[in-house]
């Protein structure tokens, strides 16, 4: 079974249209570094328009756990997608499903993964 995320949303309507094209999830980047930052309250709005089915994730580049948690928690989100250098006790401390990007380039080694819970 193949899965979808649409990331980077920002608009109640774009939510409501991934779900209704049978998105599995749809992600909030909450890193004020990004142009598809959205506010953690205007986020909780349009993850509470979503239907049961479609999990609202939100992604995060090596924020403060505390943050993440609160806005895990306003948000409700089903899962937290980590995009920095998060360690493997930072990673351990969230009460939250995980989800981590492991970056893949000519260096890359696979032996790496074993740090990541």
């Amino acid at each position: 079974m193949t899965r979808v995320k649409v990331c980077g949303i920002r608009l109640r309507e774009d939510a409501l249209l991934a779900a209704e094209l049978g998105a599995w999830a749809v992600g909030f980047v909450f890193w004020p570094g990004s142009p598809r930052f959205i506010d953690p309250y205007r986020a909780r709005t349009i993850a509470a328009a979503l239907p049961p089915w479609v999990v609202p994730i939100g992604v995060f580049v090596d924020q403060p756990d505390d943050y993440v948690a609160g806005v895990a928690g306003l948000v409700r989100l089903g899962a937290v997608q980590l995009h920095g250098s998060e360690s493997a006790a930072a990673i351990a401390r969230l009460r939250w499903r995980v989800i981590k990007s492991v970056p893949v380039g000519a260096d890359f080694d696979i032996r790496r993964l074993d740090a990541v819970p």
